[in-house]
């Protein structure tokens, strides 16, 4: 078991552990929602791309299985459950990332329109 970590400076006296999440944002765009939502496509759109390229490995694996000779098979990287499985999660995965997109431009249309821009590179 490691020890544990002492208080340094600039960390917050209520953080209880060493663990801090990753995050692409700078530290001054924390609280932006804007900002967090883009982390949150980012994100979103990495891992269904990951999973697509999984299940398209694994499937072109199984189809070139079938023209193959007998022990020149490549064993697919999922199998048919598997690769089932993920094409629903990143499926789903999806339509999160949609609903989410749509709240968000709810919101902006509520709250935000009509507001004119600021901030620096606004037009």
């Amino acid at each position: 078991m490691s020890a544990p970590t002492k208080h340094q400076a600039g960390q917050p006296q209520g953080r209880r552990a060493a663990h801090e999440a990753f995050s692409f944002l700078d530290p001054s765009l924390k609280l932006d929602q804007d900002a967090q939502f883009a982390e949150t496509v980012k994100d979103f759109a990495a891992g269904i791309g990951l999973c697509l390229e999984m299940i398209n490995t694994s499937t072109l694996a199984r189809e070139m299985n079938e023209a193959a000779d007998d022990g020149e098979e490549d064993v697919p990287l999922l199998d048919k459950p598997d690769t089932e499985c993920l094409l629903r999660f990143a499926n789903a995965s999806a339509n999160m990332l949609a609903r989410h997109a749509e709240s968000r431009v709810e919101w902006m249309n509520k709250y935000r329109a009509g507001r004119k821009p600021s901030g620096k590179g606004a037009n």
